[in-house]
Order: structure tokens, then C-alpha cells, then sequence
């Protein structure tokens, strides 16, 4: 007969927890907009509609040879006020 440990309710929900935990951070990216950690490619502050159709444009005109300020105001990623702070 096996031997197993056996663990308390409170002691399997924490290491469930920490788990879930560990998964979560493993999976952190940072956003492409605002370089902070988040889980997906653009954190909650930076997210809007249709912002990965605009991150591809903006990823398109840099292909096609455009400064990274031309093609972010060009795609409607970012707008031009946004740029001249940043610089």
C-alpha cells in the first residue's frame, strides 16, 4: 500500500494558489505601448479598441522604411502631440 501525505484543504488551495501564481508570472510580457509587465501585448492603461490593428500598421511602415515617429503617427498608434513629449 502507498504512502501518500496527505494535505489539508487550507494547504491545497495555497499551493494552488501559489501555482497559479507562478503560471501567471511566467507568462508576463511587457506592453508594447509603455514597456510596463502585463499579460497580454498591451496593458489595461494602454488598451484600446483596435489597437493591434494600429501596432500592425505601425509595424507595416517601419517595414516599408519610415522613422518610428512617421510611421506611430502615420498608423494612429500614437499622435503627434504624444511624440513631441516623448522627445
Amino acid at each position: 500500500m502507498h504512502k501518500f501525505k496527505r494535505h489539508s484543504v487550507a494547504q491545497q488551495r495555497t499551493r494552488t494558489r501559489q501555482f497559479y501564481q507562478r503560471k501567471q508570472e511566467a507568462v508576463m510580457t511587457n506592453c508594447n505601448s509603455c514597456n510596463k509587465q502585463s499579460p497580454t501585448a498591451f496593458c489595461e492603461q494602454c488598451h484600446y479598441p483596435g489597437i493591434e490593428d494600429d501596432y500592425q500598421t505601425y509595424l507595416d511602415l517601419l517595414d516599408e522604411g519610415h522613422s518610428r515617429h512617421q510611421a506611430a503617427v502615420l498608423s494612429g498608434w500614437r499622435g503627434a502631440e504624444e511624440i513631441e513629449e516623448a522627445v
